[in-house]
């Protein structure tokens, strides 16, 4: 049977003391889910009409029992979209069963059963208004589905009046259920909303998450609460501070009947820590990438240009590459992350007069790298500008000072908690000045073979904020930070010469702390707070070889381990000196 209704119109209505019986497939398409597609109608003295309908539906409106008896039983492949109504007038119910079906819900609704058999209520099929939720009131429920909600945990703030879909059973439950509430990465949560999606007068029907839900950037899911079901923020509980033991008293005379001694006030359990999406940890991430492409531009005169001393040149111009791989460890709420880089840096320098070794010069470069993030992976880009001047003096002391300007360019792409795509790309601007001194000492009369080096070096870093909207809604917000990074280094190492080629070979050992390093970074303008401070140690073998006193060849790999990361890099370059 097939019924089209125009708008104003009735599908199937039964009036009083009516009875039909529909066995076989049915299709009623309304104009709107609004209107009835089946219906009972009770006016005063009229008796109980009854309508029983069995098979393949594809039902678009609403089933209102209005003093009368309605039975749906949905065969497999059959689909509802509209609303529900039972007002148990003269002994009227609604009865559904559902096999392998779906119910789209467009407005609040109540029956008197819901018989579910591998089938789907969809509460967010049909959004209206913004911020308009729908609730399902069933006295009994049984079997086993899947209930498709929405939720907004923020409310008026901090889950203050919150509401989202609610399923309400006021008789009894049963089966195991699946609730597939959607993510919503605009929301502003900030991790401590609660908000009921599903209550029960007997707690007897099982309710699962399909998958954590992404609300803001936090993630929620589902537990019991007494006979209800709750959204809560998922996350690592603390471990308890352990309960104060009462202070021992002296001891004193006996006391007859001596009064008890008061237990201490108990410790109160500690608040789980709300964990962060997979977007929002890729963009807080972006403040380790960043703070880390800055590290790697920064570092030390050998590894810039090679060994400058005993260079009698006016001049230079060089080249250098460098490549590794960084491992950044979980800090606060974000986690950790791989990356591998590469990068390039060309400069010149002149030297400004001939009675001071004092090398002034220019130089660019750039920076690939490839974050790789727990939820996906994500590119990054530093490209930088410069300037430096080098003093190299005659008794083995040595200084650098080096500035720099950058811009950064980083995307990621993440899966979210219900394997959506979800992308996001932002820009920063930072700068950087690094001093670094060091005096080289020959253990030999001669000036040439074994020697030591003490180092030092001071690296001032500003990094602009960063302002990123991810696909799904959620706006991250990185705010700016300063970085003031100490290293003290100790090399070994052995100077050859013969003619006019020299040859140096080193080991090099040191420690570097940041001594700054506190930011934080908003999720929908929730803030969490985030420290670079930490120490690291860093070791490295290299070489320096210069032919005929005009070209250098350099190479060097070290490694650095650190609290917040490790390292690995290769780094090499060519001089020419004229």
């Amino acid at each position: 049977m097939a019924i089209t209704g125009a708008a104003g119109a009735r599908g199937i209505y039964a009036m009083t003391n009516s009875q039909i019986d529909l066995t076989s497939d049915l299709v009623i398409d309304m104009s709107t889910p609004d209107q009835m597609a089946i219906a009972t109608q009770h006016d005063d003295g009229y008796a109980a009409s009854r309508i029983n309908a069995s098979g393949r539906m594809l039902i678009n409106g609403s089933v209102l029992s209005k003093g009368g008896l309605i039975n749906l039983d949905m065969h497999p492949g059959s689909v509802w979209t509209g609303s529900s109504l039972s007002d148990n007038v003269n002994g009227g119910k609604l009865d559904v069963a559902m096999n392998n079906s779906v119910w789209n819900v467009t407005s609040n609704s109540n029956l008197d059963t819901l018989a579910l058999s591998h089938s789907t209520v969809d509460f967010a099929s049909h959004t209206s208004t913004a911020g308009t939720f729908t609730t399902l009131n069933v006295e009994n429920l049984s079997g086993n589905s899947t209930f498709i909600m929405r939720a907004d945990v923020v409310g008026e703030g901090n889950g203050v009046n919150n509401k989202g879909d609610l399923l309400n059973i006021s008789g009894s439950s049963a089966g195991n259920h699946v609730l597939a509430i959607r993510n919503q990465g605009s929301e502003a949560t900030t991790g401590n909303e609660v908000l009921t999606v599903v209550k029960t007068t007997d707690g007897a029907a099982s309710f699962s998450a399909s998958s954590q839900v992404e609300l803001g950037g936090y993630l929620y899911d589902v537990r019991k609460n007494g006979t209800n079901w709750e959204l809560y923020a998922s996350g690592t509980v603390p471990e308890p501070t352990p309960n104060p033991e009462p202070t021992p008293a002296p001891a004193q005379p006996p006391i007859v009947n001596p009064d008890p001694t008061p237990e201490p006030d108990p410790t109160p359990a500690p608040a789980p820590t709300p964990k962060p999406t997979t977007t929002a940890d890729a963009g807080g991430n972006y403040l380790n990438v960043g703070y880390l492409l800055n590290y790697v531009e920064n570092r030390t005169l050998m590894q810039r240009m090679g060994d400058l001393r005993n260079q009698s040149k006016d001049g230079n111009i060089w080249l250098r590459s460098y490549g590794g791989s960084l491992d950044s460890f979980a800090s606060g709420k974000l986690s950790g992350f791989d990356m591998g880089y590469s990068g390039i840096q060309f400069g010149g320098d002149k030297r400004l007069s001939d009675v001071m070794p004092l090398y002034v010069g220019l130089y660019i470069g750039s920076t690939h790298a490839s974050p790789d993030y727990s939820g996906g992976d994500g590119t990054a880009r530093s490209d930088y500008m410069g300037m430096y001047a080098s003093y190299m003096a005659q008794n083995g002391f040595y200084s650098d000072l080096v500035i720099k300007a950058s811009r950064q360019k980083n995307s990621f792409h993440v899966l979210d908690s219900q394997n959506n795509g979800v992308n996001a790309n932002g820009t920063a601007n930072g700068m950087s000045i690094s001093l670094e001194a060091g005096q080289r000492f020959n253990l030999s009369p001669t000036g040439y073979g074994f020697y030591i080096e003490p180092q030092t070096q001071l690296t001032y870093s500003h990094q602009n904020e960063m302002a990123m909207k991810a696909s799904n809604g959620l706006n991250i917000h990185l705010n700016h930070y300063e970085s003031l990074q100490g290293r003290a280094s100790m090399i070994l190492g052995y100077d050859i010469t013969a003619g006019n080629s020299q040859l140096n070979v080193y080991v090099k050992t040191g420690a570097i702390r940041e001594f700054s390093g506190d930011t934080e970074y908003l999720l929908n303008n929730s803030r969490e707070k985030y420290s670079f401070k930490g120490n690291g140690w860093n070791n490295g073998v290299g070489v320096s070889a210069q032919y005929n006193k005009q070209h250098t060849f350099y190479l060097e790999a070290d490694y650095t381990q650190g609290n917040l990361f490790d390292q690995k890099q290769v780094n090499g370059g060519y001089r020419f000196s004229f």
